[in-house]
């Protein structure tokens, strides 16, 4: 393990900027300014920091529910029950903001939101270790989608203004991120309707596994294939997120291509919510 791999790193002005303009995602898979190795596709989480430990790929355990209180960014801050290292970022975040703010003429300030609310929706022991899912408000009432991990504080990516599914839908993806193509898991977040009881990830040989889902919000990882490729496309198998009801039925499922990809339903616009 290299020290690329677990050093802490703060993130840049630009990539907060970058991320609360660009609230549907590029049209093309991005890069991370903050370390090339990071992954991001169209349905992208823009803001990304760096290096994950590699701690291997390991069968996921057992998923952990929640179900804390919405709070402040503040209050969040000195929860003691939240992880610290998640408390951390969110102070990062927070002083990243504040910078901004101040330094921005009156016209801008108007197209930077704050946030305004905090709330852990979903925890995870994925294969690379506890990770948690926060449920994020904005000043200007636009929503977002956090996903930290517990153990490092580490971010796996953060995306703001999501859009709403039409009526009816049963999933909607928040965002995909890699950390390392082909090596580690490709990480899947969104939102469940109250419907859903289970996720299942289902792999092309028909095997599958179980996403996180808990509070309206889910996580789910594909492990990549032995051999894979470290490219922006087919790094990660092909796999279907098929969300079922309390009686094992399935209700409804997203698409996930081999370059993490989450192409939006048959009909709507290219840049419409994954919704499923």
């Amino acid at each position: 393990m290299t020290n690329t791999d677990t050093e802490r790193e703060m993130v840049s002005d630009a990539d907060i900027q970058a991320m609360l303009e660009a609230f549907s995602g590029s049209a093309e898979p991005v890069l991370s300014r903050a370390r090339r190795r990071h992954h991001m596709t169209r349905r992208a989480l823009i803001f990304v920091a760096a290096g994950l430990a590699i701690l291997g790929l390991v069968v996921p355990g057992s998923l952990a529910l929640v179900g804390t209180f919405s709070e402040t960014p503040q209050q969040f801050i000195n929860d003691e029950n939240q992880p610290l290292n998640a408390r951390e970022v969110v102070e990062q975040y927070m002083t990243q903001l504040d910078r901004l703010n101040s330094g921005a003429t009156t016209r801008q300030r108007a197209v930077v939101p704050t946030l305004s609310s905090v709330q852990r929706v979903v925890t995870a022991n994925t294969p690379e270790g506890e990770y948690g899912v926060y449920a994020l408000g904005f000043s200007d009432g636009t929503t977002g989608i956090g996903v930290i991990s517990s153990a490092t504080g580490d971010v796996a990516g953060l995306s703001v203004g999501i859009e709403p599914c039409p009526p009816g839908w049963t999933l909607e993806a928040g965002g995909s991120t890699v950390r390392l193509p082909g090596t580690t898991p490709l990480y899947i977040t969104g939102r469940a309707s109250a419907a859903v009881a289970s996720i299942d990830v289902v792999y092309p040989d028909g095997h599958s596994t179980p996403a996180a889902v808990s509070n309206g919000y889910f996580l789910a990882w594909v492990v990549p294939l032995p051999g894979a490729p470290n490219a922006r496309t087919g790094f990660s198998p092909p796999v279907t997120l098929v969300a079922r009801d309390s009686a094992g039925n399935e209700i409804g499922h997203l698409s996930v291509r081999g370059d993490g990809d989450i192409p939006p339903s048959p009909g709507q616009s290219a840049q419409a919510p994954a919704c499923g």
